[in-house]
């Protein structure tokens, strides 16, 4: 027993969810009777302290991210969902606009991939080629 609880693949393999990897310790201690009562103190830093600390080698020319339908229908969803382009952030990779000419005026997305973090999130909600970046370029994580 003492070996499946040690194993993070095992623990996953349990069918009640409230034994999940995460709580598993908590619901250990109140089942020998000592309750954690306590809270983390630790204070998650904003998305803007947390993206502003990364640092990037851009790959000049060779985006890892294409558009394939740049209408706001097909690829509007973008601008919502990945995390760099959040509301109030100061642009980010998804910008919706409107572009005008003959005398019609279109609603699509804009991409910018310089400030992307590499989460994918846009391969799924937006019509996109998504790749990694080639080996070295892109978002450097330093802490994980």
């Amino acid at each position: 027993m003492e070996t499946l609880y040690n194993s993070p693949f095992l623990v996953g393999m349990l069918p009640d969810t409230k034994t999940g990897y995460v709580t598993l310790p908590t619901v250990i201690a109140e089942e020998l009777g000592a309750p954690v009562t306590g809270q983390s103190t630790v204070e998650t830093p904003e998305l803007d302290e947390r993206i502003g600390d990364l640092t990037y080698d851009i790959d000049e020319g060779n985006p890892h991210i294409e558009l394939r339908d740049n209408s706001f229908e097909a690829s509007g969803t973008a601008v919502t969902a990945c995390p760099v382009s959040a509301k109030d952030f100061g642009g980010g990779c998804y910008r919706d606009e409107y572009v005008g000419s003959n005398g019609s005026e279109d609603h699509v997305v804009s991409l910018d991939t310089q400030p992307c973090v590499e989460c994918g999130t846009c391969a799924v909600v937006a019509d996109t080629d998504w790749t990694h970046p080639r080996g070295g370029k892109g978002v450097e994580f330093k802490q994980g």
